[in-house]
């Protein structure tokens, strides 16, 4: 319900509802209100205030001509027009806030008849409604070169300046402008505005050093409603993004700033805190490097550069230190890159995720897992190390969690068939781990050949063979017990058809019935064959206990 004011009553800074009100009419796409562009014989020179927030789309100009929509500005059949005729047409444009064909057609009327200083004005007001400052103030600046007594030409100027933060040139125009009209009331209106766009960007910077962020990104809206151009609000933003860690939208903010100013000092030293941030260290020092190009006494990127290069040497000591296979000196290198700068997450993600690979190669798997963990903690799209951990948790035979890993890796990325196949083969050891462990029985590797498992067997059933335990009938039932299962660990893992059964997951029972050699075994009697293969075949009797007895005399 707030009144629309006219052309020229508009005070941001006095009435926040006439700042309110022109967002509504922003929304409404209601340019020409604020703009105050007026039609004396349309040449729209009198556009004193500009949009503040408003950002022509890219793909605007490719629109197709609406009703009402002058003639298409691409018609390949138009005919050769005079200077005025092209500035009308382009004052059509414009009216319907179609900046850019309007700017077309003011260039043709330029490149027709360059001595007209208010063609260069009006293109500089159509620029200043696609907020590009700079190429209305010089378009402005020429027509004020032409025609240095039009004050309207001037007070563009003076716009363009304040819109882009450059107080001190803005303040320099309207003096000038005063001096040629001093009771201009634009002019002395405006210069408020140049004092309140100085005095927020001060305490901007002020809430900065106070490490009061978001009343800093606040200060520089406020200074943006008032001069949208003004970069060193933006690169205020930004910065304070990169101390709270909302890299991805100070990453945002600063690729704009650059696509404008590739040499941007200030900006390449804050992108090359993101990268540094993101752990991309090589492009972090390509950053810094380029910002102490265009300003070698830049200190701030001189420190970070300094300071990235030693972070990034250290951590590459420790890759080549790994590939060498010198995993104790790989491990220190890493241990040391990690306490040069805790607070980079990401960067220490990575250092994590590298010191893992090392544990693991050192069979210090408790170490590794914990690792991974860390650097998940600092970065849980981390998806390598998140499969690193169920691998390693497979290892170390905690079936359940590594599962659990598989399924959230798969969830990250559903169309990795690595990662399928993974979830599948935990799944099977999950299954697998239900069952009595034969290699653990006999304590053998899982691929240990016929000869080892032979071995092992032998030693086990020694151990636990009832004729030599010495104790109570308790005793002899738990050895008996133990021996049976030592034999029946061997019977499966010394038949190849059994072991790659038992290997795919089979049960027991299944293993144990049909097809392979199913029915009750006698584990004695395979002791004692096992013993007089290893002895030519000759036995000496021993005792005979139902378990065969013990062929040597034990």
């Amino acid at each position: 319900n707030t009144p629309r004011p006219q052309a020229g009553e508009w005070d941001l800074l006095k009435c926040p509802c006439h700042l309110l009100a022109l967002h509504t009419y922003l929304a409404m796409d209601d340019f020409g209100q604020y703009s105050g562009a007026e039609d004396s014989e349309s040449e729209y020179e009198d556009s004193d205030d500009y949009v503040s927030d408003y950002e022509m789309d890219e793909h605007d100009s490719q629109n197709d001509d609406g009703p009402g929509t002058p003639e298409s500005v691409h018609d390949q059949d138009e005919p050769v027009l005079t200077a005025a005729e092209y500035k009308a047409k382009g004052n059509e444009y414009y009216k319907i806030a179609k900046y850019r064909e309007a700017i077309e057609f003011y260039t043709k009327a330029i490149d027709a008849d360059g001595s007209v200083a208010a063609y260069r004005n009006n293109r500089a007001a159509a620029n200043m409604m696609l907020q590009d400052f700079n190429a209305a103030l010089t378009d402005v600046l020429k027509a004020t070169e032409m025609e240095p007594t039009t004050i309207k030409f001037w007070e563009r100027a003076a716009k363009c300046y304040s819109s882009l933060g450059r107080t001190s040139d803005a303040h320099r125009l309207y003096n000038h402008i005063l001096s040629l009209d001093p009771k201009n009331v634009t002019a002395e209106r405006e210069v408020g505005q140049v004092n309140a766009i100085k005095k927020l960007e001060e305490q901007a910077k002020s809430a900065i050093e106070s490490e009061h962020y978001n009343n800093a990104i606040s200060l520089a809206d406020r200074v943006l409603a008032l001069a949208p151009g003004n970069t060193r609000a933006k690169l205020i933003q930004a910065e304070c993004y990169v101390k709270q860690n909302e890299i991805g939208v100070a990453d945002r903010m600063l690729s704009a700033v650059l696509r404008k100013d590739a040499t941007d000092t200030e900006a390449l030293y804050l992108r090359g805190l993101v990268m540094y941030a993101q752990g991309d260290m090589e492009r972090a020092v390509d950053h810094f490097s380029r910002a102490l190009r265009g300003n070698p006494d830049h200190s701030r990127s001189r420190v970070q550069l300094k300071a990235t290069k030693v972070l990034s040497r250290c951590k590459d000591a420790g890759n080549q230190l790994y590939k060498a296979g010198k995993y104790t000196e790989a491990l220190d290198k890493y241990t040391e890159a990690l306490g040069l700068d805790p607070s980079n997450e990401f960067f220490c993600a990575k250092l994590y995720y590298n010191r893992a690979l090392v544990y693991g190669k050192l069979k210090r798997i408790d170490k590794a897992i914990a690792d991974c963990t860390s650097a998940l903690d600092r970065d849980e799209g981390y998806i390598k190390a998140l499969i690193k951990r169920s691998k390693l948790k497979i290892e170390a035979e905690l079936f359940e969690e590594a599962v659990k890993d598989c399924e959230d890796a798969l969830d990250m990325n559903p169309e990795d068939r690595d990662i399928r196949q993974m979830l599948k083969e935990a799944k099977l050891e999950l299954k697998k781990s239900k069952r009595k462990n034969y290699y653990k029985i006999l304590k053998v590797e899982k691929d240990a050949d016929d000869r080892v498992i032979k071995k092992a067997y032998r030693k086990q059933a020694m151990k636990y063979h009832p004729d030599r335990c010495q104790g109570g009938d308790d005793v002899k039932e738990q050895a008996e017990a133990k021996f049976k299962e030592v034999g029946e660990a061997y019977a499966v893992l010394s038949d190849s058809v059994k072991r790659n059964r038992y290997d795919q997951g089979a049960d027991i029972d299944e293993i144990n019935s049909g097809g392979c050699g199913g029915g009750e075994q006698d584990y004695g009697d395979l002791f004692q064959h096992v013993f007089r293969q290893q002895h030519g075949g000759h036995g000496h009797g021993g005792h005979g206990h139902g378990h065969g007895g013990f062929p040597f005399g034990f």
